[in-house]
Formats: C-alpha cells, sequence, structure tokens
C-alpha cells in the first residue's frame, strides 16, 4: 500500500493590519457632558423645561419612544421625583411647573 501525501493547500494570504484608530480623549479633553449619552429622564425635564412645553407628539420624535412609554416616564417624574407636571389643555403641551 502506498501512503498517500497530504495535499498541499495553498496559504491563505495574510490580512494587512488594520489601521491605527485614533487616540480616545481624556477626561480632560472632553468636558463631562459629551462623555454620556443623555439618559430618557434627562431628555423628558429638558423637554419639559422649555419655555413653552411640548406635545407627546414632539416627544415621541426626538425620543424615539412610544407614547404609552412617554406617559409612563411623565408619572414616573411627578410620582417618584416629585417634579410637577401641567398640561395645558388649549395647546395639549405638557410642561414643567
Amino acid at each position: 500500500m502506498t501512503a498517500k501525501t497530504p495535499s498541499k493547500k495553498t496559504a491563505a494570504p495574510k490580512a494587512k493590519p488594520a489601521a491605527k484608530k485614533p487616540k480616545a480623549k481624556t477626561a480632560e479633553q472632553v468636558p463631562y457632558n459629551k462623555l454620556r449619552r443623555p439618559t430618557n429622564t434627562e431628555r423628558f425635564l429638558r423637554f419639559l423645561s422649555r419655555q413653552g412645553g411640548a406635545t407627546i407628539k414632539e416627544m415621541q420624535r426626538e425620543i424615539k419612544m412610544q407614547t404609552h412609554s412617554i406617559r409612563g416616564a411623565m408619572s414616573n417624574l411627578k410620582k417618584k421625583q416629585g417634579i410637577a407636571i401641567i398640561y395645558d389643555r388649549e395647546t395639549g403641551k405638557y410642561r414643567k411647573a
């Protein structure tokens, strides 16, 4: 019997090393508010603190949450954090008292 010799496969070309990533900025180079993404609570407060307030549709468009989730988050602000929220029936806008 003759022993079969393994066939020589051609080696795949080696990949080039990836380009170096730019160094991340340190905390001293970036202000604190740029280091992290604002939470949904902070976003709601920003909308409610505007002079004219904001409608549910405006908040839904910007925060990208469903209507029932926005109402639940506002309820959470009222109950757990004690923030007074006023609803204006004429304009349909919510605002912080």
